[in-house]
């Protein structure tokens, strides 16, 4: 236990995108309120896997971009910075440079439940790496994920937004965590709100209701075919005679946006590439209804409260990783190949856990939370 931490300046060493983001944004909380004078930078990575930082660094805007922090600075935490992976003397010496400036007197990891032991540690030593000796915690949770043995559903396992908190057992000295200490504080900020209202009134949209989309997908593995969700916005659109469509995305996506517009035309909204993550965020919070693949818009949305349809891989066990809270709504299709935890490929190269997926149960719960949020 260790309330007697009275620490000044903390580092948060955090390796995620958007959708990871959000579900650390309870534990950044927890943290602030825990040390509300003290000076918190985020530490994170867009991935040591050299494919895997090239897309989410295009998706981001830079190698040492994370707009996303924005959604929680300054209430949550004042800087951010990204870190370079670590591959040769000259990116160990540019960690160490950042760290100097920094100067932490805590480092909280903040992991996914299950990150195997040894991960656990090499993050330890890669701080040791960068600053020296200083106190860390949050690297003491419990689970393990093994590929090849993993058990069916490990009690220890949980929901991802459940293992940035896990620093709250060192902090605190408790057994265990609750759903109490999962709270999101999500703020887009004027400038995005006051963007969303102008843009919503310059499109005549103020008194109509909005359904969401985000059809795109950093890998492909993780998307539902655009067939699929031409049938999806046909039948909504059909149902739902006075509903708009926003379609949200990256600049890439919008080859299917284009796709979602000639299917209900007059109907469509492209976004994609137009609104920064801080005014995504503020349109889906005025949103009836937030529809897309597993990934960062769909846990931005949650956070925001709307209501939330998600189209889930089979990457991770259910319930780990669904919008906190829409986990009810999210939908998978079950494959005997799932979990794989691929996160960059298909190992089998099928795509079935996706491309088999059907339309009613996402139709059929995208018509339930309309009917539950009807004005």
């Amino acid at each position: 236990m260790m309330d007697n931490i009275n620490a000044r300046t903390i580092a948060v060493l955090r390796p995620a995108g958007l959708g990871d983001f959000i579900m650390t944004a309870p534990a950044l909380l927890r943290l602030r309120e825990r040390f509300p004078a003290a000076r918190i930078t985020l530490l994170t990575l867009h991935s040591q896997d050299v494919n895997q930082a090239e897309k989410v660094r295009a998706y981001a805007g830079g190698a040492r971009a994370a707009p996303w922090i924005d959604l929680v600075r300054p209430h949550l935490i004042d800087d951010v910075r990204v870190l370079p992976p670590v591959r040769n003397l000259s990116t160990l010496r540019e960690g160490r440079r950042i760290m100097s400036e920094i100067r932490p007197d805590l480092v909280v990891q903040m992991f996914d439940p299950g990150t195997p032991y040894v991960r656990r540690a090499m993050k330890l030593a890669f701080i040791a790496a960068l600053c020296g000796p200083v106190r860390q915690i949050g690297w003491r949770q419990r689970g393990e994920i093994q590929a090849g043995r993993v058990p069916k559903q490990d009690p220890h396992l949980g929901h991802h937004v459940q293992g940035p908190l896990q620093f709250l057992r060192e902090l605190e000295g408790r057994h265990t965590l609750s759903d109490a200490d999962v709270r999101f504080d999500i703020r887009p900020g004027p400038e995005a709100e006051q963007w969303a209202n102008e843009w919503l009134a310059t499109s005549g949209l103020n008194e109509q209701r909005l359904i969401a989309m985000a059809p795109g997908a950093i890998h492909d593995h993780k998307q539902w075919p655009i067939e699929q969700f031409i049938r999806l916005v046909e039948a909504l659109a059909s149902a739902q005679s006075e509903t708009k469509f926003l379609i949200m995305g990256t600049a890439k996506d919008r080859a299917l946006a284009e796709r979602l517009a000639e299917a209900v035309p007059g109907r469509v909204h492209d976004l994609c590439g137009v609104t920064s993550i801080s005014q995504s965020a503020a349109l889906f919070a005025r949103c009836a209804l937030v529809v897309g693949n597993d990934g960062g818009a769909m846990h931005l949305a949650d956070a925001m409260g709307a209501p939330v349809v998600s189209v889930v891989p089979g990457l991770e066990f259910p319930v780990s990783i669904e919008p906190w809270h829409n986990q009810n709504r999210a939908v998978r299709h079950p494959v005997p190949c799932a979990p794989c935890y691929s996160f960059t490929f298909c190992p089998e190269g099928h795509r079935r856990c996706m491309f088999e997926l059907p339309l009613a149960p996402v139709l059929a719960e995208c018509e339930r939370a309309l009917f539950e949020t009807a004005p």
